[in-house]
């Protein structure tokens, strides 16, 4: 009959024999298997955010032809003619930020869409190794 060891024998043993544990609390190790899940959603919301971007562009862009077509065809005094290249200065401006916001989303819309793909072929990985394992 094989007796229990006590709990000094049983820790001095796990030593001798260099065995070594973890005591890991996390349900997950991998930190791909935990962002993963977000950067779908960072992608449809970036892509949210350039298609919102994209009608305030089209928007001042009708703006500004409609502007620049009443300005060609109507004749003004000089003071009227200032507020109207003003106002037209000013629709350039808001385009040019609308722009570079889009830009930096599109970067970070690649950036994700990456991760993303890489974390669907990382869970594509694992499905096929558990298939195997069982």
């Amino acid at each position: 009959m094989i007796e229990p060891i006590g709990d000094v024998a049983f820790w001095k043993l796990l030593g001798e024999l260099n065995i070594s544990w973890t005591a890991n609390i996390k349900p997950y190790n991998c930190l791909l298997c935990e962002n993963g899940p977000g950067f779908k959603l960072s992608v449809q919301n970036l892509t949210k955010q350039i298609n919102i971007i994209t009608i305030e562009e089209t928007k001042l862009l009708e703006e500004e032809a409609k502007l620049t077509s009443y300005h060609r065809n109507t004749p003004m005094d000089e003071n009227v003619e200032t507020k109207f290249r003003y106002s037209i200065s000013e629709m350039k401006g808001k385009l040019h930020i609308l722009s570079e916001q889009k830009n930096t989303c599109s970067v970070e819309l690649r950036k994700y869409m990456t991760k993303e793909k890489k974390y669907n072929l990382h869970l594509e990985q694992y499905e096929t190794i558990a298939e195997e394992a069982f």
